[in-house]
């Protein structure tokens, strides 16, 4: 590891818990394993994870709680792992190893998903879930109450701040569909300006002081604000929720189910213990739970549509300032 690489993860505050975690894992001794239940043959884990789905995790942050996070499902299903887990740098790197068979489980934003279910090699597995909406998360467009801002029309020329935890922006295409539906434009011209918020008070906030018009933030990312500043919920009104979306998901590759039960046990049990709930942690979630190709259909329906809509010819006047949501 590079001196550089140490100081990118002390500075994001990662290092010591990702250090903790391997300390952590100690007490799961596979030799106490073995005189409860059998061991399992030797095995080895290949995870290939998107550089979309980490979200603002950096590379280096990635690739260590990553690596902790699958000795820890190794340890927890009760067999001995060798394990690699990377970051693919594109969809077709992904693809590419799919079709290799060289990946047994492929961790995926779910645009990436639903582009790549057609190849018929990838079996949905694990989501990852966060606050009470679970698997699925839904995104409010939030305005201040002393705007006069009663629904999405009344925002043409105004400012927006777009709060997504993963680069896909979903919330950001359910805007579009709302603009389309509405015969509004698209939102790179509807709205004065559109950026985005690396955090949700950092979105949430600025709206709640009058310094911009509204801000969009998934349903997960809300409660957790308002639990914590109830005035926030008493000064800012929802105008706007989506359908509940499906973020990313965990695949396996159809011809690598070996370890299929175990391991499905092994991340169902992950906040069961101090070591996977800080795994979650890293990641932005607080559980693990199942999912099939079903829970992915409202987010296929959406990006269709979204295809629909970057198809349609671009008009003229699009104003200063002007950005797209898919844009970071």
């Amino acid at each position: 590891m590079t001196s550089g690489t140490r100081k990118s993860m002390k500075t994001n505050g990662i290092l010591a818990p990702i250090a903790m975690l391997w300390f952590g894992l100690a007490w799961l001794n596979p030799i106490a394993h073995a005189q409860t239940k059998p061991q399992l043959p030797h095995a080895r884990l290949n995870v290939l994870a998107s550089r979309n789905s980490v979200g603002a995790l950096n590379l280096a942050d990635a690739q260590a709680a990553g690596a902790v996070w699958v000795q820890a499902v190794g340890h927890r299903g009760g067999f001995q792992l060798d394990s690699n887990f990377e970051i693919s740098d594109s969809l077709e790197t992904t693809r590419k190893r799919i079709e290799e068979s060289s990946v047994d489980l492929v961790i995926l934003d779910i645009v990436e998903y639903v582009k790549l279910a057609p190849l018929g090699l990838l079996q949905p597995f694990v989501a990852m879930a966060r606050g009470k909406a679970g698997k699925a998360q839904n995104y409010h467009l939030i305005v201040n109450r002393d705007s006069g801002v009663a629904s999405i029309a009344d925002l043409r020329g105004k400012s927006v701040l777009s709060y997504s935890r993963l680069a896909v922006d979903l919330g950001g295409m359910w805007v579009e569909t709302l603009l389309n539906e509405r015969h509004l434009d698209r939102a790179e011209r509807f709205f004065g300006s559109i950026s985005r918020a690396s955090k949700p008070p950092s979105a949430c906030l600025p709206v709640f002081f009058g310094k911009l018009d509204a801000c969009l933030v998934d349903s997960a990312g809300w409660e957790v604000l308002t639990e914590m500043n109830p005035q926030l919920a008493s000064k800012l009104r929802i105008i706007a929720t989506s359908p509940a979306y499906l973020e990313g998901v965990t695949c396996v590759q159809v011809n690598h189910q070996d370890f299929h039960k175990e391991l499905m046990r092994s991340l169902l049990e992950l906040d069961q213990d101090p070591a996977g709930r800080q795994i979650l942690a890293i990641f932005k979630g607080d559980r693990v739970v199942p999912v099939t190709d079903q829970d992915a259909a409202s987010a296929r329906e959406l990006w269709t549509k979204d295809l629909s809509f970057m198809a349609q010819p671009a008009s003229a006047g699009r104003p200063s300032g002007g950005q797209d949501f898919r844009r970071p």
